[in-house]
Formats: structure tokens, sequence, C-alpha cells
């Protein structure tokens, strides 16, 4: 089942398995890994070069992005953000890197070496893999919301407003939800329990 609040919707990490396990090729996998732990926009994904991916630090900076229309967009905040690569992220996108030049896009169109992945031939591929899987049906952006809703619980609220690359720090909030406390129940119990 997809957990939503409003019109926040997303995979759970399982849910995130399912989908690589039925992606099609190996790029599908790698960028749909991408998607959902780094949360990077399908626009910031198209525009990934390999310089971008620094995996001896162990980030990937979102520096650009491409249009539907085509040409440069930059990110949505127009600001350069780092993300911390997962071992997944790090696994996937290694494969398509090595033996680029730094300047060279890490996902290219299939027909014209040099131009970006086609981002509408992308979006169908990632309904048919979730189709396939049995998964409900979300939007290739809701990947990112499953980024958000995993990364608030290891992180504090401002760490991922940054990675995310939020201009205002209500639109994290939203993520807030999905950061539960163990040991609030605790907590709250001492403040009302009797004095010894």
């Amino acid at each position: 089942m997809t957990e939503s609040e409003g019109k926040l919707r997303f995979y759970t990490p399982e849910q995130v398995r399912k989908l690589i396990a039925a992606a099609r090729s190996p790029e599908d996998g790698a960028i749909f890994t991408l998607a959902s732990e780094a949360g990077p926009r399908l626009s910031e994904i198209r525009a990934l070069k390999v310089g971008n991916v620094d995996f001896d630090v162990g980030v990937v900076r979102i520096e650009d992005g491409y249009t539907r229309m085509g040409g440069h967009a930059g990110t949505k905040g127009r600001r350069v953000r780092s993300v911390p690569m997962s071992d997944n992220v790090r696994a996937t996108l290694r494969p398509f890197c090595e033996g680029k030049a730094t300047e060279a896009l890490v996902f290219e169109h299939q027909y014209k070496p040099g131009e970006p992945i086609c981002g509408s031939n992308l979006y169908r591929r990632f309904i048919s893999a979730a189709e396939r899987s049995g998964l409900p049906h979300i939007s290739f952006h809701d990947l990112r919301h499953s980024f958000g809703t995993q990364a608030i619980r290891a992180f504090n609220i401002y760490e991922v407003q940054r990675m995310m690359g939020h201009r205002s720090i209500t639109t994290t909030e939203r993520y807030l939800h999905y950061a539960p406390d163990p040991d609030a129940a605790a907590k709250l119990s001492r403040l009302w329990s009797k004095e010894d």
C-alpha cells in the first residue's frame, strides 16, 4: 500500500526494492535507486554529469537540470546541493561513470549519445516497472518523497532541507510526520509521572 498524506505519496523501501527488481535494464534500476535514495528530480537526473558523482567523498552533487523542452533549467531552487551516496547509489552509479569524461552525462539518450536521457520514455518505463511489480501508481517525482520520508528518520530537518534543495523549511516540514521518536511515549510519561 502507498503511504500518503494529502498529495504526499511514496514507496516504502520494500516497495522500492520491488520496483528496482522489475526494472527492464540496469540503467533503469540505477535511475530508480538514485531517485529514491538521493532524491533528485527527473530534470536533475537527466543533467547529472560524471563529475557530479564523487565516489571519493561519497556524495552526488546536484547542479543542473534539463527541461522537457530541452536546455538547461538549473536546479529548482537555483542552488547546488550535495547528497550523501548510499551504498546502493554508489554501486549502481559506478558502471555508468567508469571510463567517462567528467563532463559526460551519467545517463545518455539511447539513440543520441551526448544528449540527456529521454524523460518521457523513462517515465513510461517507470510506470511499466511499477505495474509489473504490482505496486500502486505514483508519479516518478514521488520517488523523491520516498527519499524525504526516509531521510527525515536519520537526519534533522535542516539537513533534509539542504539535501532536498528546499528553499523554505515549511516545504521540508511535511516529512516530519514520518520521523517517529521511539522514546516519545517514555518522555511524555516521565513528565506526568508522580514524583518519588
